[in-house]
């Protein structure tokens, strides 16, 4: 069972982008990924501290979600768009 993080301070800028993001959240994040809407995983990472950043350079323009997976097994989603 996925657990859903709610009222979680997550930062994620710029958004819109046209290259790198900045991901900044309250507690370290175990996995990450970019996720196309039609649900296919583009990018993964595991970030090694809960302020990172991640480079969307090289994906086409349109609407992303980044999908966190935290510790306690609870994952969030956000949406970024690409331009």
């Amino acid at each position: 069972m996925i657990k859903f993080i709610e009222n979680q301070d997550i930062a994620i800028y710029p958004n819109p982008t046209s290259g790198k993001i900045r991901i900044a959240l309250l507690e370290n994040a175990t996995h990450c990924q970019i996720v196309g809407l039609m649900g296919n995983v583009l990018q993964e990472t595991s970030p090694s501290s809960p302020d990172f950043e991640l480079d969307l350079s090289g994906l086409p323009s349109g609407m992303y979600l980044i999908k966190l997976l935290m510790a306690d097994g609870k994952s969030a989603y956000r949406k970024v768009v690409k331009q």
